[in-house]
């Protein structure tokens, strides 16, 4: 398991930037992904990104199944991350992006589907803030 790859620094972790999130964020979809994003000035965070994964209990009622999706894009995104910190765009000194990935599909799917939507989903967001 690599988790060093994806540590608590990375991660959206209080309940404050979820519903800031929730209530400002942009976001856009590729099947089976969801990523809903914001810009964050003067976040607490020195991170020039902060990233959560989450799958909902109303598609999948089975905690085994949600930490199975969650695991697979926490690894997609560990991956790929690289496309995003590459960016200068995205990556000013002052701004916290906070990126969060929701899994939309009612069935479970292959790690290679859920990795290929996000790749999509990173590059659309590169090319959104162009």
């Amino acid at each position: 398991m690599v988790l060093a790859n994806y540590p608590k620094a990375l991660r959206i972790c209080s309940k404050a930037d979820f519903d800031l999130l929730f209530k400002k964020g942009k976001g856009f979809t590729v099947f089976p992904i969801k990523l809903s994003y914001l810009k964050s000035d003067n976040h607490p965070s020195q991170q020039p990104f902060l990233f959560a994964a989450t799958a909902p209990k109303r598609l999948f009622k089975r905690a085994v199944d949600r930490n199975r999706i969650k695991r697979q894009l926490k690894e997609s995104i560990r991956k790929n991350k690289h496309l995003l910190l590459a960016n200068t765009n995205l990556n000013s000194p002052n701004q916290t992006n906070l990126l969060l990935f929701t899994y939309i599909a009612a069935e479970k799917s292959s790690s290679e589907v859920i990795e290929n939507a996000t790749i999509k989903l990173i590059n659309r967001l590169i090319q959104s803030n162009e």
